[in-house]
């Protein structure tokens, strides 16, 4: 260690100044490095996890709007399927004819593989939409 004086009130006294070859000195410093490259990966860290979370948001804002579209257009068609049935039993009632029960055996096959294929289409994880 290198000595110098300190001059007080007219009284010369040593004084202890760490060399800079000091192993204390330089035990800080590496510390001091360790801690700001410490503070600079939790940085990188909190930006990366702040990019995810904005990425996963979109995502979800995707797969909500993709939902509503598949629940939309399911509820149209239904509502026009039911629409044209309702008018047919309509029609039948105003001409007499009774109305059928449970429909023809060709109708319900019709029937499931049309539900079958909208089940499909709904729990795909394909978008056969496009964005």
């Amino acid at each position: 260690m290198s000595h110098f004086l300190l001059h007080f009130q007219g009284v010369n006294m040593p004084r202890n100044r760490p060399s800079p070859q000091d192993p204390s000195s330089e035990a800080m410093r590496r510390a001091l490095e360790a801690e700001e490259r410490a503070r600079e990966a939790i940085e990188g860290c909190r930006q990366q996890a702040e990019e995810l979370h904005v990425r996963a948001r979109e995502d979800a804002r995707r797969i909500r709007q993709r939902a509503d579209r598949r629940i939309a257009r399911v509820q149209d068609r239904c509502e026009t399927l039911l629409q044209g049935r309702l008018k047919g039993r309509l029609t039948e009632l105003q001409e007499g004819a009774p109305p059928a029960a449970a429909g023809s055996p060709e109708d319900r096959t019709a029937l499931e593989e049309a539900v079958n294929e909208l089940v499909e289409r709904l729990t795909s994880p394909e978008d056969t939409e496009g964005p």
